[in-house]
């Protein structure tokens, strides 16, 4: 693994960003609502509203990974990453547990869940047969919607700054956007500048993400501290400081736990992994 050295993406198209090809988001006084990291792109409105979320990143359990955790036979799916906003994690459920069953069906594997998930509404109570520990148990978890979930997450980290306050830009200096609300969205201290989206199977194959977890970067910001890493639209961000991140919540977590600090990112490009470094917005004034 190593440190990229910014090579061209000849696979993929130069992606241009303008202001009216943005989606504003909502803004109130004092909050931001925002999805991924950066200015939301038009994922969270072609989010389907009947699919449920449940908020997990997860793994095929084979034979060996089976003894390690307990279970007598092959089968089923391992929690490996869990959205701490999301109804996983309100429900109660753990690293390491590993999804039997669904509504009184067994499941065989990550494909098979995925798909039931997908077809199940926002809003739909279900019922999980899990092992925790090599003890079985069933956990009941209501599906939510991932668009609002996220919204609501960046509304509760991400304060924009007062208008009138120190830390916004005056009118018309400092970005590319002009004033009024872009103005207010660039002068967050919590801007990267990166639009992410979590991975789902076929992509993460198709990215060469063997394990199926990571973000993948759908814009870059011009003149952002994500451009200023050299991130770049198709790459697959897979860990920040060494873990992973499988979920854009946990990076609005790990950008706002590391504000104004360089962040190590393990990127996949091209198939290929690689490091780098991004400043997590601006420091903290002394």
């Amino acid at each position: 693994m190593g440190t990229f050295l910014r090579p061209i993406l000849n696979s993929l198209p130069v992606v241009v960003v303008t202001a009216a090809a943005l989606s504003l988001p909502h803004v109130v006084h004092g909050q931001q609502k925002l999805v991924g990291g950066a200015l939301p792109g038009p994922d969270a409105a072609m989010l389907s509203p009947s699919q449920g979320y449940l908020g997990v990143g997860m793994h095929d359990v084979d034979t060996e990974r089976a003894q390690q955790l307990k279970l007598k036979e092959a089968r089923g799916v391992e929690v490996t990453t869990i959205d701490h906003d999301a109804p996983a994690a309100k429900a109660g459920l753990r690293l390491h547990d590993v999804i039997l069953g669904m509504n009184g069906q067994a499941i065989v594997g990550q494909a098979q869940l995925t798909r039931m998930l997908h077809d199940t509404p926002a809003g739909r109570t279900i019922t999980l047969q899990i092992s925790r520990d090599g003890a079985q148990q069933t956990v009941t978890v209501q599906l939510a919607d991932r668009a609002t979930i996220e919204a609501d997450a960046w509304s509760q980290h991400i304060p924009v700054p007062d208008p009138e306050s120190d830390i916004a830009l005056p009118a018309g200096t400092g970005n590319s956007f002009g004033n009024g609300i872009f103005s207010s969205l660039i002068s967050n201290p919590f801007y990267t500048g990166v639009d992410l989206d979590m991975l789902g199977p076929q992509l993460a194959n198709f990215f060469g993400v063997h394990d199926g977890q990571g973000l993948l970067v759908k814009r870059v910001d011009d003149n952002s501290p994500a451009a200023a890493a050299g991130l770049r639209a198709g790459d697959v961000i897979t860990k920040v400081n060494g873990e992973n991140v499988a979920t854009t919540n946990q990076w609005v977590h790990d950008i706002h736990a590391n504000r104004g600090k360089a962040i190590q990112l393990t990127v996949i490009r091209d198939k290929h992994e690689g490091t780098l470094s991004m400043m997590a917005g601006r420091p903290k004034k002394s």
